[in-house]
């Protein structure tokens, strides 16, 4: 394959300079695949050298715009096809589906695939979620920004201090609510930062401290709910079970099968301690 590019351009410092061609080279660069089998390019790429002694770049290959970045051994093509594996999948998993389908690549080029994509410029947040995270567990805290509208992540504040947050919320002035913990150095930063904002309190946190304080009143209460225990049980083994597999003194006699002690003293007293101690009693005789 033989690229159709012209000089033009070749030399961006020195335009006004023409280049000597000493030679060419080849290069190879993964392509889509083609009927599920991975296609390699071989391109020859005409090599340049510059007469000005002057400049620094001495020697130099042909570029190939729009086909494959300097010094690339993937199309851009194949490069974009990675990037979305790697976003869908992730490292392991995205590799083991790309080398199913004709693409083979390793994990780790799939996670910088990840890094070398342009992120698009992030939208300024409205609803402004803060909680405190780790740095090292028990330790030293930091804090996370999030937007809840998008679902994303904003920032990462070193420290979880109401002066950091201040600062913060006064260079981003579109946040309008502040979701947040119960925890006072947020309070303070939102209300020096975003006096205008609505503060409001995350729902995990609600539950959270709602279920804190049901089991503060509930440790008052432990007699009573051991009292209330017992009733509801002793109201349970007054009724009668139902068993389908256990036969009464008169349907036994219907069916002129034999009827034991067991078995007459079932329906009344089915479970308790008396029926068990009268059980052992009959098995002796």
């Amino acid at each position: 394959m033989h690229p159709a590019v012209g000089n033009h351009g070749i030399l961006p410092r020195l335009p006004d300079r023409v280049p000597a061609r000493p030679g060419s080279y080849w290069r190879c660069l993964g392509d889509l695949p083609c009927f599920g089998r991975p296609v390699i390019l071989r391109v020859q790429v005409r090599r340049f050298r510059c007469v000005n002694d002057a400049c620094p770049r001495r020697t130099f290959g042909e570029p190939l715009p729009r086909i494959a970045r300097c010094r690339a051994r993937h199309t851009d093509r194949l490069r974009s096809s990675h990037h979305a594996i790697a976003l869908a999948l992730g490292g392991n998993p995205g590799a083991h589906m790309a080398t199913r389908i004709g693409m083979p690549v390793g994990a780790t080029t799939l996670l910088r695939r990840i890094r070398e994509a342009d992120l698009d410029p992030p939208l300024p947040p409205r609803v402004l979620g803060v909680d405190d995270w780790a740095w090292r567990k028990g330790q030293s805290y930091g804090t996370i920004l999030c937007d809840l509208e998008r679902g994303r992540r904003v920032d990462l504040l070193p420290d979880r201090t109401a002066e950091t947050l201040a600062a913060w919320l006064k260079d981003h002035p579109s946040v309008e609510i502040v979701v947040r913990d119960r925890a006072g150095a947020y309070a303070d930063g939102a209300r020096q930062g975003a006096p205008r904002a609505i503060q409001v309190a995350d729902r995990w946190h609600l539950l959270r401290n709602g279920s804190d304080a049901l089991r503060g009143v509930l440790d008052h209460h432990l007699r009573h709910l051991d009292e209330a225990a017992w009733i509801v049980a002793a109201s349970l083994t007054d009724e009668p079970a139902a068993n389908d597999n256990t036969l009464d003194a008169a349907s036994a006699q219907d069916t002129g099968l034999p009827v034991t002690k067991a078995e007459r003293w079932t329906p009344s007293g089915a479970g308790t301690p008396a029926l068990r101690k009268r059980c052992a009693c009959a098995s002796r005789e």
